[in-house]
């Protein structure tokens, strides 16, 4: 899981400057993981400030997301999660807050970063997550 993360920031980090919202996007999803797993993190200075907003929000309301997305998993059987897919929900549901991204979109990207980075079937949760969570909003 660790060489994951050090994928995801080496991919990253060998751009120059220009730094896509999908890259960013993945960039976010390494802090977050970093936070769940090893109770730290860092903010790198190139990351937007849309991206620095929610992973703030994340670090300062962490036990209450928990919580959210715990309730909105409530009626799937994703029970057993592992610190990835948990740090996808997480960041997933602080966009969908934020309110900035269509939830339809955020969907579509979500499901495509599920199908990179976690477990074989994990992305089928993320619609159903999302309508959980669009209605619990």
């Amino acid at each position: 899981m660790i060489f994951l993360v050090n994928t995801m920031l080496n991919q990253v980090l060998k751009l120059k400057y220009n730094y896509s919202q999908k890259y960013q996007r993945e960039l976010a999803l390494s802090i977050v993981f970093q936070y769940i797993f090893f109770n730290r993190f860092f903010l790198p200075f190139f990351l937007s400030q849309y991206f620095v907003e929610i992973l703030n929000e994340i670090i300062l309301n962490y036990y209450r997301y928990n919580e959210l997305v715990w309730e909105a998993l409530y009626r799937s059987n994703f029970f057993v999660m592992n610190y990835m897919e948990r740090a996808l929900l997480l960041l997933l549901f602080a966009e969908i807050k934020k309110g900035d991204i269509e939830p339809k979109l955020l969907a579509y990207i979500y499901i495509r970063l599920a199908k990179k980075y976690c477990r074989k079937n994990f992305y089928k949760l993320i619609p159903v997550f999302v309508s959980n969570v669009e209605k619990s909003i």
